[in-house]
């Protein structure tokens, strides 16, 4: 053996390489599942979701604390109908209380998904290893496209169009490019009309205070009427001058009945224009209260994201007041220079959203494993093995593809009778493939006054 060592030394070494780098690359392997880390235990919880889509294990997807990775995703189970996902934590971060609640968050748009962890407050008491955080408690990833399926189509067609409406308030008409980009003329006469919704508030506080004093103003103004008549019946003289005073004055008016016939004749156009804004403005009104209350599950689930969110606006709120503005001012001549580019883009968008999207399903196709059966990239391995030994062989001028020529008699007499005399590239690769011509068959006899052979039955 020792010989046989010393004739094949280098073979030998090289062989014991590949074995060294085989055992390294396993390592490293298993050194990045959590389940094999080394001399290194977690502290593993698990999270009932009641939807967990593209939540895989051993793929490297974090369990994260305030932006921080505090650990992976061990494993994903189903139980009950509840998808059950395990965390491994590192030690150093436990423990996690009862009232802990976990968010399940894209990275990217191809679902690179993670989990963001409140590990909740002391007070709950300690979630021991192995406890389960409950759906209550948890949110899954919710799409945009699951919000809009929710609606049925006239809340989506009125959402259409409150926000066709909201974008019309922003939108520069006199651009000569048609952008829907709302001009500086344009946010600023927004933002004037939305202060002045401050003094509408407030006298609309004051009046309905004034509106809950009512019952008492009015006690006092017919208590006050009542002594106003009283007043009145001691002044008879002064009340006759009155009335001739008034006499007088309903006649300067009567002679201009013509003036006021024409200001009368104009109020009927304008009620029936009144009527048809007002039958309009309940239209809408009606829209916009049944989207508001669609809206209204969207609204109970985004509490929890703005609630997780709070640690991360605390921590970043120094940085956007200190840092934020002058970074923006630099950062507007880069941001005109690449106005045009991100306008060619937001036209290649879709289309590359699409392209990856159906990449995304090939890639999936491939990689699908069901039970079983073997994914097509396992066949794929055999796939170069085989074509790997295809071209095994070679010479100086490079490598020699191997294969093996399968024949009938009737097929070779074709090739040598018909095909040669037509085709002489096809001679030559026949003569190149050491195929034996039909005579050399066993059982094949010449034909008598023709150059064609009898091939045996079979």
């Amino acid at each position: 053996m020792r010989r046989a060592i010393r004739n094949h030394r280098i073979d030998f070494a090289a062989i014991l390489v590949l074995v060294v780098l085989a055992a390294v690359v396993t390592g490293y392997v298993l050194e990045h599942q959590p389940a094999f880390h080394f001399g290194q235990s977690y502290y593993q919880v698990n999270a009932d979701f009641s939807e967990a889509s593209a939540v895989t294990a051993g793929q490297g997807q974090a369990v994260t604390i305030a932006g921080v990775p505090i650990g992976q995703v061990g494993g994903v189970t189903v139980r009950d109908g509840v998808a059950v996902v395990q965390m491994e934590i590192e030690k150093k971060y436990a423990p996690i209380y009862r009232n802990a609640t976990v968010l399940l968050r894209p990275r990217t748009p191809l679902k690179d998904m993670y989990l963001e962890l409140d590990p909740g407050s002391r007070s709950a008491g300690r979630l021991p290893a192995g406890g389960t955080i409950p759906t209550s408690q948890t949110t899954p990833d919710v799409d945009v496209s699951q919000i809009l399926s929710s609606l049925d189509s006239d809340s989506r067609n009125y959402l259409l169009l409150l926000l066709a409406a909201g974008a019309g308030a922003l939108k520069d008409g006199g651009s000569a490019t048609g952008s829907a980009r709302p001009s500086a003329d344009a946010v600023s006469s927004l933002q004037e009309t939305l202060k002045r919704f401050a003094p509408l508030g407030k006298s609309t506080r004051q009046f309905a205070s004034l509106l809950a004093r009512r019952q008492s103003s009015l006690r006092r103004a017919v208590h006050n009427l009542d002594l106003v008549a009283g007043s009145l019946g001691g002044v008879d003289h002064e009340l006759a001058s009155l009335i001739d005073a008034s006499d007088t004055n309903f006649q300067a008016i009567s002679a201009n009945d013509d003036e006021l016939e024409q200001t009368l004749e104009e109020f009927p156009g304008t009620l029936r224009t009144t009527q048809a804004s007002l039958v309009k403005l309940r239209s809408f009104a009606s829209a916009s209260g049944s989207t508001l209350h669609a809206l209204q599950p969207f609204a109970r689930h985004f509490a929890p994201a703005l609630k997780a969110s709070q640690p991360l606006f605390r921590s970043t709120t120094s940085v956007l007041a200190s840092e934020l503005e002058p970074f923006s001012v630099k950062l507007q001549p880069l941001a005109s220079i690449l106005r045009p580019a991100a306008q060619s883009l937001k036209v290649s968008t879709p289309k590359l959203t699409s392209s990856v999207g159906v990449l995304n399903d090939l890639f999936n196709e491939l990689a699908y494993q069901g039970q079983g059966n073997r994914s097509y990239l396992f066949y794929g391995g055999w796939l170069a093995h085989i074509a790997d030994s295809l071209v095994s062989s070679g010479d100086a001028d490079g490598s020699i593809v191997q294969g093996l020529f399968m024949g009938t008699c009737a097929q070779l007499s074709f090739y040598e009778t018909s095909l040669q005399q037509t085709d002489k590239p096809l001679g030559v690769i026949l003569a190149l493939l050491g195929a034996p011509s039909v005579a050399q068959l066993p059982g094949v006899k010449p034909l008598p006054g023709t150059s064609d052979y009898s091939c045996p039955s079979g």
